[in-house]
């Protein structure tokens, strides 16, 4: 009998051992873990803030609309008032109801898009949420996958007949019209020193998705990163994210960095990139 408490004394202790240093080693991969993700520059954490000022302003201008840029707020006003061109932009989690209440003073009650940081405490009365979009980065140096099927082809746009080809699939993927689309691009595509790259997707031969890379500094933002419905779970949108990665890292960039949608974030997540925030978007007048 008293072998047996023994016994089972020794097991008791024996246990709270091991979790004691189960829960030691837990915190200790937590701790790494979050210091990982913080190795990241200031820089580099805003840079998709930055970013998206940039791209949607370069293309609100394209097509002629009002653009102002703003510390506390940011938006775009299109000449003919559709939805889709009409943007306010709210990038900061402490935004007031004042930035909100003057942004939108603009559109005078006409439909626009309301972009907001995802920890701004504020309420959009007769607004309609769409999606939550997350902020992501990648250093570089530790993209995770770097190939691709070979049925699947990825390359540069490079002819007139290229960019026809890329902005028909990007129009029939997002429903908006085809001269618009063309027109917003255009002067991406025209003028090199804005430093975009387009990229076309094949399936098999058929062209059947989208990317685009934009060149600032030592970063590159990608958006229209996009597969025909028809063509999807193949892959395709993997590969057209890893070949612009690889591009920019032959010319020396340091950052990529991409607004992810739901669908999106565990397909960049297992690249490599590194969740820095996000923002919800609404439908609002």
């Amino acid at each position: 009998m008293m072998f047996r408490k023994k016994l089972l004394l020794s097991l008791f202790f024996a246990s709270l051992f091991v979790a004691h240093t189960w829960s030691a080693n837990e915190k200790a991969s937590s701790t790494k873990a979050h210091a990982i993700e913080n190795v990241l520059p200031t820089q580099a954490i805003d840079w998709p803030k930055q970013s998206f000022k940039y791209f949607w302003g370069r293309l609100g201008l394209s097509h002629g609309a009002e653009v102002k840029g703003g510390e506390r707020y940011f938006w775009i006003k299109s000449p003919t008032n559709k939805q889709y061109l009409n943007y306010l932009y709210l990038p900061h989690a402490d935004s007031k109801d004042r930035d909100f209440k003057e942004g939108r003073s603009v559109f005078k009650g006409k439909p626009y898009l309301l972009y907001v940081d995802e920890g701004a405490k504020l309420k959009f009365a007769g607004s309609r949420f769409y999606e939550n979009f997350r902020e992501m980065v990648l250093p570089i140096n530790s993209l995770k996958i770097r190939t691709y099927k070979p049925n699947l082809e990825v390359r540069e746009a490079t002819t007139k007949k290229d960019f026809a080809l890329w902005v028909r699939l990007a129009s029939e993927r997002t429903r908006v019209p085809l001269k618009l689309v063309r027109a917003m691009y255009k002067d991406f595509w025209e003028n090199k020193d804005l430093g975009a790259r387009f990229y076309l997707g094949y399936l098999s031969g058929l062209p059947a998705g989208t990317s685009l890379a934009v060149y600032e500094g030592d970063y590159v933002s990608m958006y229209y990163i996009g597969v025909q419905k028809e063509f999807r779970m193949n892959g395709l949108g993997t590969a057209l994210t890893i070949k612009p990665i690889r591009d920019a890292e032959c010319r020396g960039q340091k950052y990529i960095v991409l607004h992810a949608s739901k669908l999106g974030v565990n397909v960049y997540k297992k690249l490599g990139f590194r969740d820095v925030g996000g923002y919800d978007v609404y439908f609002a007048r």
